[in-house]
This record gives structure tokens, C-alpha cells and sequence, in this order.
């Protein structure tokens, strides 16, 4: 993570970036990553803590189902910044699509919220 950070610190300029195109793909895909993660080790707990009775177990299943959604949503669109990086190096057309996760991040919090009785 330090080569990463010393690397970015490094660029002066836009086109410097082109150079370091392993830092982007690194960052990209540590981001893809995470999200499947943490949206697959969610789903599995609350799988496991199924209780047996109804309410409970249909507030479980509305919460995988968010889960998944937002979860399977996000990660698409971290992995399509990181194909449209690797598709398009010289330009900076993945940035629209990473800005676009970061407004997708917010409105899954807020629809959290939102949800709550």
C-alpha cells in the first residue's frame, strides 16, 4: 500500500498516471473485490441465523435480497471502471464510472436508512 501511495505522490501531471497504470488496476480491483466479499460474508451470516420463525426468517430474506442487490450492484460497477480502464488507458473515462460508485455507495446507505421502521 505504501508503493502505491509513494507512486501517486509521485505524479505531477495527468499523463504521469499512464505510467503508473498498475496502482489504478491495484485500487480498482482491491475495490471489486472487498465488495463481493463483504456482501457474500453478509449474506452467509444472515443465512446461518435463520431462527425457525416466520417474521424473523422473512426480515432475513428482505435483508438478503437488499444485500445482494446493493452488493451485486456495486461490485458491477467497480468492475466495469476497472475494465473500462484496462479497455481505455489513455483517456480518463473510468473516473465517470468510479464517480458513480461512490453516488451508489450513498444511496444504498441512505435507502438503509430509509428502510428502517
Amino acid at each position: 500500500m505504501t508503493a502505491l501511495i509513494w507512486a501517486v505522490y509521485q505524479c505531477h501531471v495527468f499523463s504521469d498516471l499512464v505510467k503508473i497504470e498498475w496502482a489504478t488496476f491495484m485500487a480498482l480491483g482491491t475495490i471489486t473485490f472487498v465488495d463481493f466479499v463483504i456482501a457474500s460474508s453478509l449474506c452467509y451470516l444472515l443465512a446461518t441465523s435463520r431462527t425457525g420463525f416466520s417474521s424473523t426468517d422473512s426480515i432475513i430474506t428482505k435483508l438478503m435480497a437488499y444485500i445482494i442487490n446493493t452488493g451485486c450492484l456495486t461490485s458491477m460497477c467497480s468492475l466495469s471502471a476497472m475494465i473500462t480502464c484496462a479497455v481505455m488507458p489513455h483517456n480518463f473515462i473510468f473516473l465517470g464510472v468510479e464517480f458513480l460508485v461512490a453516488k451508489l455507495y450513498v444511496n444504498s446507505f441512505l435507502a438503509l436508512l430509509n428502510a428502517r421502521n
